[in-house]
C-alpha cells in the first residue's frame, strides 16, 4: 500500500509523547493510505499501528514472519535499552542523542519475546530492561513474566530498571523527569556482579547465642510449646516469665543468662486466674514491674501486626510470649499458604524488629499420633518455622512430660518429666523429675 505525507494531526499525537519531527523522520515512519502508521522493522515489513490520533488502538504484524525487535540499527552498541513499544523506543533515543556506546531497542509487545531477540541482544554487554508500569495486577503479572523470560535468555547481562510508581512508559517518564533522572534508577540498583541484596560476610566470628534460658529460649528466636488442653503450657510459660522477671539464677535447673522485661499476651485465661497463677509462683510486686501482662486485647497479627510492633519498640522486653497462635490471627491454621504469611509478615519482623524472644503456646488436634508433627492443630508451617519446639503432655500421675521435638541452635534434647508442687505457705513450685537426656 503507498505511503502519504505525515499529516499534522499524526505529528501532534507524536508530540504529545515527547518526540519530535525530527525523531520520526530519522526512524521512518510512514502513514498508509488507509490512515495506519507504519514503523520499519528492517527487512520484515512494517508493523502498522490503527487508531492514531483518535486514541483508539490496533496492530497489524507482517504475515509468516516472527517478530523482531525495533530499530535494529542501535544492536551492535554495548550497552542497550530494551523497552517495550516503538514510541518508548523513539523518545529514549530522542533522550539519548547520538551516543556511539548505549543504544535502545523496541520489543514489539510484552509477548513477542523470542530466541531471535535474543540471539540479537548476546553480544551487547549490558542490557537495561524497561517494560512499563500497570496497576491491574493481571497486567503487571504478565510483564513480570515477559521479564523473568528475557532475564533467563539473557543471563547476567540483562538488568531490571523499574520505572517510579505512578509512571506508565518511559515516555511519561521524560515529561517529568531527564536523563540524569534514568541514570540515578540505573545507578541506584547493584552494578554487574553485585548482588542486590544484603550479603552475610562468612569470615566473622559469629556472635554467640543470646540465650535468655541457657539451650531453651534464646532472644531474636521464635520458639513453640504445643500441647493439648490441660498440659501445663500456661502454668510452665508463666513459671518461666517469673523466674526472669524476679531475677532468679535458674529456671527448672537451667541458668538464666539474662533478665528483663517481659510483655505477655494472654487471649484465653480469666484474669482472676492469672494473677493468681503469677502470685503463686512467686511473683512480687519487684518482678511484677518487669511484666507487662496485656488481656483480650485482641490483637490480630495478620491484619494490624503495627500494633503489637509499636507497642514492643515502646517497652523493650527481651521476651515477649503469645497464648495462644490460635487466638492472635484471624487466618487458616490448615492453609502452609496463610500460615508462612503469618509468620513472615507478622510474627518474625517482631521478634527480628524488637529483638526478643517470641513464645508461642499452640493446641494439639484431636490425632491420637505420638508424632509431634501430627499432633500440632493446622499446617506443618506452624511447626516448621519456629527456631525451638516443645512438646507438653499431661501424664497419669498429675506430672508434665516436656519434649524437645525440634532445635535449630543445638543437639534436639530428650524428654523430661515435671511436677507442679504446692508448698505449705500457698505457692506452687514446678521442679524438674529428670527424664530421659537429662534435660532439667
Amino acid at each position: 500500500m503507498p505511503s502519504v505525507a505525515l499529516g499534522e494531526s499524526i505529528l501532534e499525537w507524536f508530540a504529545q509523547k515527547g518526540i519530535t519531527e525530527e525523531t520520526v523522520h530519522d526512524f521512518g515512519v510512514q502513514v498508509e493510505a488507509d490512515g495506519a502508521v507504519a514503523f520499519p522493522y528492517g527487512d520484515v515489513g512494517r508493523k502498522l499501528r490503527y487508531g492514531v490520533p483518535t486514541g483508539e488502538r490496533s496492530f497489524r504484524w507482517p504475515r509468516g514472519t516472527d517478530p523482531v525487535l525495533f530499530n535494529r540499527r542501535d544492536l551492535g552498541k554495548g550497552h542497550l535499552f530494551l523497552v517495550e513499544g516503538e514510541t518508548d523506543t523513539m523518545r529514549l533515543r530522542q533522550e539519548l542523542g547520538d551516543n556511539p556506546d548505549v543504544g535502545v531497542v523496541g520489543l514489539p509487545g510484552i509477548e513477542t519475546w523470542n530466541p531471535g531477540m535474543a540471539n540479537d541482544l548476546r553480544p551487547a554487554e549490558r542490557v537495561y530492561i524497561t517494560l512499563d508500569n500497570d496497576l491491574d495486577y493481571r497486567v503487571a503479572g504478565r510483564v513480570d513474566q515477559a521479564y523473568r523470560t528475557i532475564r533467563a535468555d539473557l543471563g547476567a547481562k540483562a538488568k531490571r530498571v523499574v520505572l517510579p510508581r505512578g509512571i506508565n512508559d518511559v515516555c511519561e517518564f521524560f515529561e517529568d523527569y531527564d536523563i540524569d533522572a534514568l541514570r540515578v534508577l540505573i545507578e541506584r540498583d547493584a552494578q554487574p556482579g553485585e548482588s542486590r541484596f544484603k550479603v552475610t560476610d562468612l569470615t566473622i566470628t559469629p556472635p554467640p547465642p543470646r540465650w535468655i534460658v541457657d539451650g531453651m529460649i534464646c532472644q531474636g528466636d521464635i520458639h513453640i510449646i504445643i500441647g493439648e488442653m490441660q498440659a501445663g503450657k500456661s502454668w510452665f510459660t508463666m513459671a518461666m516469665a517469673v523466674a526472669i522477671a524476679e531475677g532468679w539464677d535458674n529456671f527448672l535447673g537451667r541458668k538464666i543468662a539474662t533478665h528483663g522485661r517481659i510483655l505477655y499476651f494472654d487471649e484465653e485465661n480469666p484474669e482472676d486466674m492469672v494473677i493468681e497463677r503469677l502470685q503463686r509462683l512467686g511473683l512480687t510486686a519487684k518482678g511484677a514491674e518487669n511484666i507487662r501482662f496485656i488481656k483480650d486485647a485482641g490483637i490480630r497479627l495478620d491484619r494490624d501486626p503495627d500494633v503489637v510492633m509499636d507497642e514492643a519498640l515502646d517497652y523493650r522486653p527481651i521476651m515477649i510470649v503469645m497464648d495462644s497462635l490460635t487466638r492472635i490471627h484471624t487466618e487458616d491454621e490448615n492453609s502452609a499458604g496463610s500460615m508462612a504469611r503469618l509468620f513472615n509478615d507478622g510474627i518474625k519482623p517482631l521478634a527480628r524488629a524488637a529483638d526478643a524472644a517470641i513464645v508461642l503456646i499452640h493446641h494439639v488436634n484431636k490425632n491420637e499420633s505420638n508424632s509431634v508433627w501430627k499432633r500440632a492443630r493446622g499446617s506443618s508451617d506452624i511447626t516448621n518455622f519456629p527456631d525451638s519446639g516443645w512438646d507438653m503432655s499431661a501424664r497419669e500421675d498429675g506430672s508434665y512430660q516436656l519434649v524437645n521435638f525440634k532445635a535449630r541452635r543445638q543437639a534436639q534434647e530428650g524428654k523430661s518429666y515435671l511436677s507442679l508442687v504446692d508448698k505449705p505457705d500457698g505457692s506452687i513450685e514446678f521442679i524438674g523429675m529428670g527424664g530421659y537426656g537429662d534435660l532439667f
